[in-house]
């Protein structure tokens, strides 16, 4: 009967361990004030606009738009005002 080589294992652990260890300290820098866009915040809206579905999909639009009124209206999400982009 063979013993059960633990080397591999043992060498993927101390190898695997400390690389995500530096890549997820390489991920939290505090340059995120360059992720933060200067314009509205875009929303994407997909849903069907034509054919015999279009019936419920102006409705969802009808009713995202009313929501992106009365959100825009109370002064936006932390004062950047909404866009829908529909698809």
């Amino acid at each position: 009967m063979e013993l059960y080589d633990q080397t591999k294992e043992v060498n993927t652990l101390f190898i695997s361990k400390p690389l995500l260890v530096v890549l997820n300290l390489v991920s939290c820098n505090n340059k995120q004030e360059s992720l933060v866009s200067k314009g509205p915040i875009r929303i994407g809206f997909m849903g069907p606009l034509s054919g015999d579905p279009a019936v419920i999909g102006i409705q969802q639009m009808n009713s995202v738009k009313l929501a992106l009124e009365e959100i825009n209206s109370r002064g936006g999400v932390n004062g950047k005002k909404l866009e829908i982009v529909y698809e």
